[in-house]
């Protein structure tokens, strides 16, 4: 599978990992430097936004867009 997960809780992320049998991380630049994604899916609650995430994938890999 060309498929991982990502949560900073290690709680939903064993949920996702048991679940979907994939693989999860609860740290970026370990995801990125392990996983390598094409592409990388941010996605939160309708009440909350994402600038701080979206921020760190930008320095952990530039090319991303």
């Amino acid at each position: 599978k060309n498929i991982a997960g990502f949560d900073i809780s290690n709680s939903r992320g064993d949920e996702s990992k048991k679940k979907y049998d994939i693989t999860t991380y609860n740290d970026f630049n370990k995801a990125f430097t392990e996983f390598n994604p094409d592409i990388f899916i941010i996605s939160t609650p309708p009440n909350l936004s994402c600038p701080e995430s979206a921020l760190e994938c930008r320095r952990v890999c530039p090319e991303v867009r």
